[in-house]
């Protein structure tokens, strides 16, 4: 995918064995599961259209369970050269496949970990992929956008949004 209106492609490139190792053996297995929270020991939160811009701000701090880990490290190294709140991972199933078309406070940075052709975003009606596991990319979800998956795999990302 070519960088755009939406889209960026940032330098940085993750290894995604070591952060799905995480996600996988993660016990709390829900479609979103919190990376940093508010208190640093909530795992698994809402969605949807109760957010605020303060809320999301308020979720600054790394949940115990990745504390001393590689995804700490990712953390720290987009925190200090972005920075970013409100950090999880996101799952798309076969069975649970979009979101609502909405917008967002504030761009996102995302990281896929596991994905293949049959998934994308749409932004406002146009079509944007992020296929290259590992790589970072930071899309602008401030305009109108959902997420895809219309494959029979999972698709997960690690996201974060941008304090600003």
């Amino acid at each position: 995918m070519t960088p755009s209106k939406y889209l960026n492609i940032l330098p940085e490139k993750y290894d995604t064995d070591k952060l799905l190792e995480y996600y996988n053996n993660f016990q709390e297995m829900a479609d979103q599961i919190c990376i940093s929270s508010p208190d640093g020991k909530t795992f698994v939160e809402e969605s949807g259209n109760t957010w605020t811009i303060e809320k999301m701000l308020s979720y600054d701090k790394l949940n115990t369970y990745f504390r001393g880990t590689y995804v700490e490290e990712v953390y720290n190294d987009l925190n200090d050269k972005y920075g970013i709140c409100r950090a999880r991972f996101m799952r798309l199933t076969k069975l649970n496949r979009a979101y609502s078309y909405h917008q967002d406070w504030t761009p996102r940075i995302h990281i896929p970990l596991k994905t293949d052709r049959n998934c994308l975003f749409l932004v406002e009606d146009n079509v944007i992929k992020m296929h290259n596991i590992g790589t970072t990319y930071k899309l602008d979800t401030r305009y109108r956008h959902t997420a895809l998956n219309l494959g029979s795999a999972d698709r997960i990302h690690m996201v974060f949004c941008l304090t600003k």
